[in-house]
């Protein structure tokens, strides 16, 4: 008895929870997902309100390239893209 209990500790409640949780978010999706939340937010001229809402820290291609999937937005700006969406 004593064997099974000790083995039981060793394993984690839900042992695929534990392994989903130890999976990191791809670029590609992490990217997707940020095209689909600002285009959501902004469905017209997307570039042009990240840029206003950025205050112009960045540039015109870098934010293309956010939308485009070819770069991470930072952690800030999506923060801001949901709050907009929030406050709607």
């Amino acid at each position: 008895m004593a064997g099974e209990s000790t083995a039981r500790r060793r394993l984690p409640s839900n042992s695929g929870t534990a392994e989903f949780r130890s999976k990191k978010i791809s670029p590609d999706r992490r990217r997707r997902l940020f095209r689909v939340v600002a285009k959501h937010a902004y469905p017209r001229q997307t570039a042009y309100e990240l840029r206003k809402l950025t205050r112009d820290r960045y540039g015109e291609r870098t934010i293309y390239d956010w939308i485009a999937g070819r770069s991470d937005a930072p952690l800030s700006v999506f923060i801001q893209v949901l709050g907009d969406i929030l406050a709607e």
